[in-house]
């Protein structure tokens, strides 16, 4: 997420600490093409803040537009401008599939701690069949990403990037799995022993969450503090 950082980034443009606050220092920042990134992505945030709490057509609406900003910040910046179009397609795809994946971890949790969790079998299974599409999409789509930045799988085993990418995708693996055994196993299981399995279905997306913390951070070094290995 390296357009978050921009504007303090200022005072390393002067030496100077007072520069963080210089009207000029922040407006070359801000024109820049990661400054414009970071304002969609804060104005989108901010959209998102204000409508959390309503739940009529407008609001849901303009929700709808503060995460499509925040989506689309993304694709402004960084590595997705060394790809072109087609690179910024396809992290688009891969975005948005993460948003639906790792947004249903504390939706999920919610539900497992309500006392009536009569629907959390239905909406487990709804979500599990959902995401047969979307999760291949998301895989499809970062797989297609990396390659287009790396140009060369050996990388993968040759350079810091790659080895943290390797890292990463390990890490994805590892929620793979836990979304098939909780299709497979701990969803069904709910029907037959409700009390048990919403206990294991809440373990596992704790699970997934603490999983999805390490990826999250795995990412944002491959943005931030790694550099793309030169292509011979």
């Amino acid at each position: 997420m390296s357009h978050i950082a921009i504007v303090p980034t200022a005072p390393y443009l002067q030496a100077d600490i007072s520069s963080a606050i210089d009207i000029l220092m922040l407006q070359i920042a801000l024109e820049s093409k990661a400054g414009v990134a970071y304002l969609m992505s804060a104005f989108g945030f901010l959209i998102l803040f204000l409508t959390s709490k309503q739940r009529t057509f407008l609001p849901l609406a303009l929700t709808y537009l503060g995460a499509g900003l925040i989506l689309l910040s993304f694709l402004l910046a960084g590595h997705a401008l060394i790809g072109g179009l087609k690179a910024q397609i396809v992290l688009f795809v891969h975005l948005l599939g993460i948003a639906f994946w790792l947004g249903s971890f504390l939706p999920f949790q919610w539900m497992c701690n309500q006392p009536d969790t009569s629907n959390l079998y239905l909406v487990a299974h709804r979500f599990g069949s959902l995401a047969l599409g979307y999760v291949g999409c998301l895989l499809i789509a970062g797989i297609t990403y990396a390659y287009i930045l790396l140009g060369d799988l050996m990388y993968l085993l040759t350079t810091t990037y790659g080895n943290v990418l390797l890292a990463k995708l390990m890490f994805v693996a590892l929620l793979l799995s836990l979304g098939a055994i909780n299709k497979r196993i701990l969803v069904p299981f709910i029907e037959t022993n409700s009390v048990e399995g919403v206990k294991r279905i809440k373990s596992s997306v704790q699970i997934e969450m603490a999983l999805a913390i390490c990826l999250l951070f795995l990412s944002s070094l491959l943005k931030t503090s790694l550099t793309l290995p030169t292509k011979m």
